[in-house]
């Protein structure tokens, strides 16, 4: 190639250059849309916090079905070990006990139910699309809530079974009331609450008593109950479970049932000694704090487990109503 030649190649590029380059940077560009409009859409994700200590859990529909195909797996194995662990046999009164703890705990929010009494005020006619795709995307959300409680359960039950721990500490039914056992002197103090969801039976139990070969009971006039009728109630140790029997009146036989201990207290008392509202109890908003101080400070967890209630129907359509993009956030909120 000349010396002319060449020159007049560098002159051609210098005079075309910017064409060139706008032509380059268009194809590009074309390429890239054409990429960018072939890729899927990305899925939505549903946000679920499934206990109170943990981060939410964001999970597409698909990710959210194959997490709660492995929590149901996962859920199984642990009571075939737990059982094994604490040397139950089939089809004995235990083994019935702990089907039917793991029965109660993996309850629903209810979805359907609070939606046809407080929104569509209609218990007869089918519901319509969009109230069908919340009952449906609910039972989803409530599963992966119930599937976390029921090994909430078992985790603890789990460490209690190979590691003993002291009575005193904070149990849950993981379903609608808690239980503080405290020492005081010789002496433990039980406290018990919870119940305005689902069932609405609030009902609680406050006494002191000394233990006697893993047994505890009273008999007590409570006058925020009554004065005439006294309660009476059994509290029955048993590696990690407490089964709480209660007679009384108004509603003390709700807060019946097998509890599992979950945290034991650290050694202050600053955040019990602010009566925290304990399971779903109504209560003041300085209750409330103190109950969320005591599970946030207060607590030394002996598992992985850790205390949820009932999945409540309002939450459980809140999260789907944001995955549908359809939530107002109510007035005054």
């Amino acid at each position: 190639m000349t010396k002319s030649t060449s020159r007049r190649g560098w002159g051609w590029l210098r005079l075309h250059g910017d064409w060139i380059l706008f032509l380059a940077t268009a194809v590009g560009v074309a390429a890239w849309a054409v990429w960018f409009w072939q890729q899927p859409p990305a899925e939505r994700r549903l946000s679920i916090v499934l206990d109170e200590t943990s981060p939410a859990l964001e999970l597409t529909l698909s990710e959210l079905a194959q997490h709660n195909v492995r929590m149901e797996g996962r859920c199984a194995a642990l009571l075939s070990e737990v059982k094994a662990l604490r040397g139950v046999r089939p089809d004995t009164p235990e083994a019935k006990r702990l089907d039917e703890l793991v029965r109660r705990v993996g309850h629903g929010s209810f979805v359907e139910e609070h939606l046809r009494t407080w929104v569509l005020r209609n218990q007869e006619s089918p519901l319509d699309a969009y109230h069908g795709k919340l009952v449906q995307l609910g039972a989803q959300v409530d599963e992966a809530k119930c599937h976390r409680h029921v090994e909430s359960l078992l985790q603890a039950l789990k460490a209690a079974t190979t590691d003993p721990t002291d009575i005193e500490g904070f149990y849950t039914n993981l379903w609608s009331h808690e239980m503080i056992i405290r020492k005081d002197g010789d002496q433990y103090t039980v406290t018990v609450s919870g119940g305005y969801w689902p069932s609405y039976n609030a009902s609680w139990l406050d006494f002191s008593a000394r233990p006697r070969a893993g047994v505890m009971s009273a008999h007590y006039l409570d006058p925020g109950l009554s004065d005439t009728e006294y309660v009476d109630c059994t509290v029955k140790f048993d590696r990690g479970l407490a089964v709480v029997t209660a007679e009384g009146p108004w509603r003390t036989v709700c807060v019946s049932g097998a509890y599992v201990k979950i945290a034991s207290l650290k050694p202050y008392q600053s955040e019990v000694a602010g009566s925290p509202a304990l399971g779903a109890a109504g209560s003041s908003m300085d209750s409330w704090l103190a109950r969320k101080e005591l599970v946030e400070k207060g607590l030394v967890w002996t598992s992985q487990g850790r205390t949820a209630l009932c999945p409540y129907p309002e939450e459980t359509i809140e999260t789907c109503e944001k995955f549908l993009g359809t939530y107002r956030k109510p007035e005054g909120r």
